[in-house]
């Protein structure tokens, strides 16, 4: 057992404190390593009264440093003599599960221990502390911390002193103006002598010996900085020759002391006429209690400098009744009768029931504010009377809407500003002038405010002629909203469109009002078709919905032009080539049971934009034609061979097959540009870009504007099959046996996607379509390399999506496929006129398959084998 230590020696960390020393605690249970992360660390730990005597109620005072959030503590306890060598959770009712409530690091925290009644014995403890909300470095059977920290204490049985009492300080809280008083504890003897040390607990920083030894303690605080201290009284008796005889804690809380400041005096109104009415409007800023005012006035032409108090019914010798600082006041002046001259008034702010900074014969004060005033004959511009309407308090969505000031005349125009006073700020131009005010305050915060209107006549030039004040208040409550108008609107595709920031709502008396609405999402505009945004308005119940169709600007994907382009679709047509009529153009509903010719040509690369049909006729050896649904106004736009066109918005981008090149045409057949000079394939137009696989460089991806300028190289692979999706393209890397990669549209974060390799990819909604290189399998890919799925076993090829429809051919001189279920295909444009009847025997119990084909004669007159869904199993 180790040897108990006289109180008179006791030595903890510095003036009897445990500063945190790099001490680890040699029990696995508590045994802390380093941790690079930033994590809490037990600064300073000590008995709220030393010497500790058997019977003593006491507690620990704890604080950490190196960490800014909120912290809990956990704290154990080991006697050799009693305990041996196990450890006991410490555990109150103030704690939970043995932590502590959580606090900020830097504020104390104190744990009562009364409730182990310690015996007379020598005692080791160890304190750990965790992050709130944040799993701690370091986790054992009693749960996750982040630090421990170890520290020994001597309980006495009997002391020649005793601080177990409460400590007698003036107050807790003070100002830097103050003074701390302490005349010792409540349980001492008179012949005990005090000294002063006070710890900064956010600096983690001592400040010792501010007194010496004395019956009383009384220390000014006005060189200690604002902050929380932890006070650290040193007893002795009187004739003791020790450093300390013990000592004795209290928290104490420093604060700057504020006085308050005039921040803004105004006149009710200007211009300010003779005879007029009017008062000041008068508010402070950098206090929060309550104040008064006295106001002072003179002018040099009448008055000869003499200053005079202001006074009337509402004040008590010239001062104002106590009002919070931060709402304004209002002086009436009329009583004054001032005449048309120059006037400088001051007014003084002082702090209600406590004594001023500075005094003269007109009492203390805080802070004084000198400005002028002038008075005038007559004006062009008369603001003296009421606001129409008149109204002082706002709910929260509240319109503030102001007709007029009575007596202008119909020509006066108005603008808004208020003045935040609790937050001394000012929200200007709120509106544009007009003859009304008529402002939405759903985004104004809840407050009071200087009302500030602006007037000048209809053809002044000035800024104003003149202003109107009122006090006003905002409250939290919130007016209803009956209804709310829902919105339709329309963009092209792909272009950026600004959601509305108001909307129409009707309030409760049936009248209309414009509202701010906050809306759940931006609108993305990249794809075509409806897109349904919901918003919310302040007072309403329910959601404000908008309907934007979204118009496409593009007659067919890139993903479906590189594989050929041979379908597309629009309300409800599937628009293809009929392989059985020799590629002629078709179009068939997307049930399938309705398949009309539009006209005799072999058409691919087919794009539907506005109610024209775009194609490559190679009928008329690949050249370029558009035609009507119905089969009418056929029209050759080029003699040029094009290859792999795509139509958006009125332009048509294509390969010339007899240069190899790039070019461009109007939808009417003019305006023929040459965007390049490299041999291109794979072309994907792209927001402001063309990209393409550039033959001239081994099939690099390459890149350039509409307008054919800012060639730029993408990347250094042989590249195929080109799709630029979401920023990002998708390739079949040539070198690598067409394994599938993606690379940023700027070149960076090229890598390969899963472990796939593949021909005639298509990118759409989220995942890469192809045909397995291997096999020809007509498989999907997730654009993050995961969940690959074989959607049709055997060789399959260009692969046409479009929405939750996926079309392919079965070989290059096969028919055109829709895959359904189960991973077959029903053939586009052929209708079924006559199924076989099928039949099954079986014997009784036994399970017999149904079959998953039926033999179909389809409209051609052959018969075929087609997917079959049975009603039962």
């Amino acid at each position: 057992m180790r040897k108990k230590i006289n109180i008179k020696k006791l030595l903890l960390t510095f003036i009897g404190f445990l500063i945190v020393g790099g001490i680890t605690i040699e029990n696995p249970i508590f045994l802390v390593a380093s941790a690079a992360e930033l994590i809490p660390q037990v600064s300073i730990v000590s008995l709220d009264h030393v010497p500790f005597v058997e019977g003593d109620n006491n507690e620990f005072y704890i604080a950490s440093k190196d960490y800014t959030g909120k912290v809990q503590y956990q704290l154990f306890y080991t006697c050799e003599t009693t305990m041996g060598s196990k450890w006991q959770l410490i555990n109150n009712i103030d704690m939970s599960n043995g932590w502590t409530r959580p606090v900020d690091a830097f504020q104390p925290q104190k744990v009562d221990i009364s409730n182990l009644k310690l015996s007379a014995d020598y005692y080791r403890f160890a304190i750990r502390v965790k992050r709130v909300g944040v799993k701690g470095a370091y986790s054992n059977s009693y749960g996750d911390y982040d630090s421990a920290y170890p520290f020994t204490m001597d309980v006495l049985k009997t002391s020649e002193i005793n601080l177990n009492g409460n400590m007698i300080i003036n107050k807790n809280n003070l100002t830097n103006s103050d003074s701390l008083v302490i005349q010792g504890t409540s349980t001492d003897t008179s012949n005990i002598q005090y000294k002063l040390h006070l710890y900064d607990v956010k600096n983690n920083k001592w400040m010792t010996n501010l007194t010496e030894y004395s019956d009383t303690i009384k220390y000014n605080l006005s060189k200690i900085p604002a902050g929380t201290y932890i006070v650290d009284v040193w007893g002795k008796n009187v004739g003791s020759t020790n450093k300390y005889d013990g000592w004795k804690l209290s928290v104490i809380n420093v604060i700057n002391e504020t006085i308050p400041k005039v921040d803004i005096v105004s006149l009710e109104h200007y211009p300010f006429v003779e005879k007029d009415n009017n008062e000041f409007f008068i508010s402070s800023k950098e206090y929060s209690g309550l104040v008064q005012y006295q106001l002072f006035y003179t002018c040099d032409a009448t008055m000869n400098g003499k200053w005079e108090l202001i006074n009337n019914e509402d004040m008590v010798s010239g001062w104002t009744k106590a009002t919070n600082a931060k709402e304004p006041v209002k002086v009436d002046i009329s009583n004054l009768n001032l005449k048309p001259q120059s006037y400088r008034f001051a007014i003084r702010v002082r702090r209600s029931g406590v004594p001023g900074k500075y005094k003269n014969q007109y009492g203390d004060y805080d802070d004084a504010y000198p400005f002028n005033v002038t008075v005038a004959a007559n004006s062009a511009l008369n603001l003296a009377g009421n606001l129409l309407p008149v109204k002082s308090d706002y709910a929260k969505n509240d319109q503030l809407k102001i007709d007029s000031v009575e007596g202008t005349t119909e020509s006066t125009q108005y603008k808004l500003h208020l003045y935040d006073t609790v937050n001394n700020k000012w929200l200007t131009n709120l509106t544009e002038y007009s003859d009304k005010i008529d402002y939405d305050l759903s985004n104004i915060p809840e407050g009071t405010y200087i009302l500030d209107v602006w007037g000048k006549n209809q053809n002044s030039i000035n800024k104003y002629d003149g202003w109107k004040l009122k006090v006003i208040h905002i409250t939290s409550d919130l007016m209803k909203i009956t209804q709310v108008e829902d919105i339709q609107a329309s963009v092209k595709r792909s272009t950026r469109y600004y959601l509305p920031r108001i909307v129409t709502a009707t309030l409760e008396d049936g009248s209309k009002v414009l509202k701010a609405v906050v809306w759940n999402a931006e609108a993305d505009t990249r794809k075509a078709g409806l897109c349904e945004l919901y918003g919310t308005v302040l007072g309403y119940d329910k959601q404000v919905k908008l309907t934007l169709n979204i118009e496409e600007t593009r007659g067919n994907t890139s993903g479906n032009i590189i594989n050929l382009g041979m379908v597309a679709q629009k309300d409800g047509w599937v628009y293809y080539n009929e392989n059985k009529d020799a590629d002629k153009l078709y179009k068939v509903t997307v049930g399938n049971d309705k398949a009309t010719k539009i006209c005799d040509d072999t058409a691919i690369y087919i794009n539907i934009l506005g109610d024209w049909i775009y194609y490559s006729n190679f009928s008329d050896e690949g050249k370029l034609y558009k035609i009507k649904f119905d089969g009418t106004e056929r029209t050759k736009l080029s003699d040029d061979l094009v290859d792999q066109i795509t139509v958006e918005n009125e332009w048509i981008y294509y390969i010339n097959n007899e240069d190899g090149f790039i070019y461009k045409i109007k939808t009417d057949g003019s305006s023929k540009t040459k965007l390049n000079n490299d041999t291109s394939y794979d072309i994907n137009i792209e927001e402001d870009f063309i990209y393409y696989t550039n033959f001239d460089d081994d099939s690099k991806i390459y890149k350039i504007t509409k307008d054919g300028k800012g060639r730029a190289k993408i990347n250094d692979d042989s590249s195929e099959y080109i799709n630029v999706e979401d920023g990002w393209i998708y390739y079949a890397n040539v070198a690598e046996e067409y394994k599938i990669y993606k690379i940023k549209t700027n070149g960076t974060s090229r890598e390969k996607v899963g472990d796939k390799a593949g021909v005639f990819l298509n990118v759409s909604g989220g995942y890469i379509y192809y045909s397995d290189y291997d096999n020809g399998d007509l498989s999907n890919l997730k654009i993050d390399g995961e969940s690959n799925t074989i959607l049709r076993s055997g060789v399959t090829y260009f692969p046409n999506i479009i929405g939750d429809n996926k079309y392919y051919v079965v070989d290059e001189t096969e028919f055109l496929y829709r895959l359904i279920d189960n991973g077959y295909g029903e053939k586009v444009g052929i209708a079924v006129s006559d199924v076989k009847q099928a039949s099954l025997k079986s014997i009784m119990g036994q399970n017999i398959e149904s079959p998953k084909q039926a033999e179909a004669k389809v409209i051609d007159g052959y018969y075929r084998h087609l997917p079959v869904k049975w009603d039962v199993r």
